[in-house]
């Protein structure tokens, strides 16, 4: 390479760091704001509801929340770093990794980008969480065998996910797993957990219209579109994430801006979760609706026809 072009080359990839830290704050910004409505709307929805359960799904939105905002706070200092990095090197020519500046600078990104991935790490658990909360309340607690593989699954997304953000961050050596390796354990956990709830979902629903019609079966089969909604939002989160780690080398730039974003997206799911269960919860008593009431060891769904859903077991009762 002719001397002449290197320091052009050089500061080209600083540009590359600034374009992709830059489209990764802001489409992590945009759905940091539609997950702060739904946060506030969740809230709402939620805090106002008569169910035992809230206050453990009030205080999941609010640690998610607040992982979401962690989020972004890190992208905006990836961002006046990469700037800072860039500004640097067009003043002073590249930054060498010996130097004093660019030991700071290496070791600031490895900070950041570490933190970053623990981060995502715990709300990917905070997440899966909620969702084991779910199928929890929907098998009841004499079934809850069924939640065996997928928090095996969870914890094993845990230990990878530590140790990947470890071999990114700081290792020198070569990485103990392959990154895609956590989000295909985390694809594997979120497809298993929705097939359980929707399917034990779906059991409830054939014993219902056996015995009372199809028209009984409305409610549940909403529910499952729910289910796998916010299910299909997940699993298209974490596909996105292992498509930028495959194309991280040819197109840097785009594969920051989607990797940075993929948290925020892992928390829409969840979300959009919650404001369903609170739209439930606020159906007004008397009404013609159905709602479903989720509650640790039992889910049930209720309508003012006065039949009550619990479980595997269909009793007569009165909406509340």
């Amino acid at each position: 390479m002719d001397n002449s072009t290197a320091p052009i080359v050089l500061n080209s990839r600083y540009w590359t760091n600034v374009q992709g830290q830059i489209g990764a704050l802001t489409v992590n910004t945009l759905l940091y704001g539609i997950l702060i409505i739904l946060y506030l709307l969740a809230m709402h929805l939620v805090y106002h509801s008569k169910s035992s359960g809230r206050k453990l799904l009030l205080i999941l939105a609010s640690f998610m929340a607040l992982l979401s905002t962690i989020q972004c706070a890190l992208r905006i200092a990836s961002v006046v770093v990469a700037l800072q990095l860039f500004h640097d090197a067009l003043l002073n020519g590249p930054i060498m990794a010996t130097t004093p500046t660019g030991l700071n600078a290496a070791r600031l990104f490895r900070s950041l980008f570490f933190s970053a991935d623990i981060v995502l790490v715990a709300n990917i658990v905070l997440t899966d969480g909620l969702l084991v909360y779910r199928c929890y309340c929907v098998w009841g607690h004499p079934r809850k065998i069924v939640l065996v593989i997928p928090i095996a699954l969870i914890i094993t997304t845990v230990a990878t996910g530590i140790v990947t953000a470890y071999d990114q961050g700081y290792s020198s050596d070569p990485r103990h797993f392959d990154p895609h390796i956590v989000f295909g354990i985390n694809l594997l956990t979120n497809i298993s957990i929705s097939l359980a709830t929707a399917g034990r979902i779906w059991w409830i629903s054939r014993a219902q219209r056996a015995l009372l019609g199809p028209q009984s079966s409305v409610q549940h089969s909403a529910i499952i579109a729910i289910i796998l909604e916010s299910g299909s939002i997940y699993c298209l989160a974490l596909i996105i994430s292992m498509v930028a780690l495959s194309i991280e080398i040819q197109h840097r730039t785009i594969s920051l801006t989607i990797h940075g974003s993929v948290g925020q997206l892992i928390n829409v799911a969840p979300m959009l979760i919650l404001v369903r269960v609170g739209m439930g919860y606020s159906s007004p008593s008397g009404s013609n609706e159905s709602r479903m009431v989720m509650r640790p060891g039992t889910v049930s769904y209720r309508s003012s026809t006065g039949l009550r859903t619990n479980g595997s077991v269909m009793e007569s009762g009165h909406a509340v």
